[in-house]
């Protein structure tokens, strides 16, 4: 999906890491990334990545209460992951 917004294989991100914060003095800056970087969360291992978001990966989206659960599971792990 994030090749459609994408402009030579890259998107920006925002920059929340600790060290970007002491240099900026707490300002969040953005970054331009490629997209497989901005797209990849490594905090769990793939045996439990491909478990417990099967639902949201395998098919469409739903916006049932399970895939809406799902995703802002994956964001909230994500950020505690940084």
């Amino acid at each position: 999906m994030l090749r459609r917004i994408a402009k030579y294989g890259h998107v920006y991100t925002s920059d929340a890491r600790m060290s970007t914060l002491v240099k900026t003095g707490g300002i969040v800056s953005y970054r331009s990334v490629g997209v497989n970087e901005a797209s990849t969360f490594t905090g769990f291992c793939g045996v439990h990545d491909d478990r417990t978001f099967k639902p949201i990966e395998k098919s469409g989206f739903i916006a049932s209460h399970e895939h809406c659960f799902l995703l802002a599971y994956r964001v909230q792990s994500a950020e505690n992951f940084l």
